[in-house]
């Protein structure tokens, strides 16, 4: 199974209105009151936090930050809202984004790979984040793994573009 280290908590509603309605008199002559909820048809979203899993790496961390906040663009962009989206796409973009980050991380750590290590054995920044982009490239899972290539593929075809792919 995996493993849950982040989670965007959002949350939305129908607005309206309650509108006193009269129904009926009832057998004494006294007037009942119900209220009547009327929706105009919009829809409040809002985005309550971005909680992260702590004492993650630096770079995993912001790597799971990245496809949080990709979730957060979901719940808040109108056009996203209006158009919905299945959890496989929607976490498949966000895979998108934090591989794409992470690929960033790769050539950046790269470069700095040799002022890394420092004489000590553990992995260097440059590796973890090698790791990481690996890791979401072989996922095995149906929502993450398959909803991260169909989007690679998608994002490909667009020309590289993730402002195309989100509709920005």
């Amino acid at each position: 199974g995996s493993t849950c280290r982040g989670l965007c908590l959002s949350e939305s509603c129908r607005r309206g209105m309650n509108i006193p309605v009269i129904r009926r008199r009832n057998l004494h002559g006294f007037v009942v009151e119900e209220q009547s909820v009327v929706f105009d048809g919009s829809v409040e979203r809002n985005v309550n936090a971005i909680l992260i899993l702590s004492g993650l790496p630096l770079t995993l961390t912001k790597s799971i930050v990245v496809h949080e906040c990709v979730h957060a663009w979901f719940k808040l962009h109108p056009n996203a809202n209006q158009r919905g989206i299945d959890r496989q796409s929607e976490e498949g973009v966000c895979q998108l984004a934090a591989h794409l980050f992470l690929g960033e991380e790769v050539k950046r750590k790269k470069r700095d790979s040799g002022r890394d290590r420092g004489g000590e054995e553990r992995p260097t920044n440059y590796e973890l984040s090698e790791y990481f982009k690996y890791s979401i490239e072989n996922d095995s899972s149906v929502v993450y793994g398959e909803g991260f290539r169909k989007a690679l593929r998608v994002y490909e075809g667009l020309g590289g573009s993730l402002e195309v792919l989100l509709g920005l």
